[in-house]
């Protein structure tokens, strides 16, 4: 074990975990939460039904109220290092997005996360990876303590278009707050804060699993 700070994190080389379309991902222990350290990249649900892939039509994404994913900038060259970027109706299908034993986290199990960490005004610095390479300039904070390994991945807006990258940081929460809208944690490049807020359930953000 390692003692970071005011949460405990413990990592394995057999902690790890494979989604539907067999991608292997790395987890961490911090606190008594057990998450993945990558952002989510599978392209099927849990029972192996194909997730809906409208990349090249900005118009089918914006209607999509079934559950869709999208590489950003429509370019699977991102897929390894960023995950994918999933609607909200794709995190909270029925069929079920994480692996079997894992969940997309709730907006609660997020405050967990937070509190663990020192609360909103730190743990975005003890979630990020330092140095410029998966964040902007300046990336205030980063230290990445928890082992999180969390990089800012952007988003597709609702309207299908992309932005953020290297700035901004999202994840969704599958907790929903109205009939349009649900909520999400965001890291940002020139802060050491965590934010949740509602956002649009048709926009692209990235996904992380917590074991159930």
């Amino acid at each position: 074990f390692i003692i970071v700070s005011n949460c405990k994190k413990e990592k394995a080389d057999d902690n790890t975990v494979k989604d539907a379309d067999n991608n292997t991902y790395n987890t961490v222990k911090i606190g008594e939460q057990w998450w993945m350290t990558e952002n989510l990249k599978t392209t099927k649900y849990r029972n192996n039904t194909a997730i809906e892939f409208p990349n090249d039509n900005k118009t089918n994404w914006s209607n999509d109220k079934t559950g869709a994913y999208a590489w950003y900038n429509d370019d699977i060259a991102n897929k390894n290092t960023h995950g994918a970027l999933y609607n909200w109706y794709a995190v909270t299908n029925t069929a079920g997005i994480c692996p079997k034993g894992w969940k997309v986290p709730t907006e609660s199990d997020w405050e967990t996360l937070i509190n663990s960490l020192g609360g909103n005004a730190v743990a975005g610095g003890k979630l990020k990876l330092g140095g410029t390479t998966y964040w902007e300039n300046p990336n205030i904070g980063a230290t990445n303590e928890s082992g999180f390994d969390a990089k800012a991945s952007g988003r597709r807006y609702f309207d299908g278009s992309y932005n953020n990258l290297k700035y901004f940081g999202h994840w969704w929460t599958a907790t929903e707050q109205y009939n349009t809208t649900a909520k999400a944690i965001s890291l940002y490049h020139n802060d050491a804060e965590t934010k949740i807020s509602p956002e649009h359930k048709g926009i692209g953000f990235s996904v992380r699993c917590v074991k159930e």
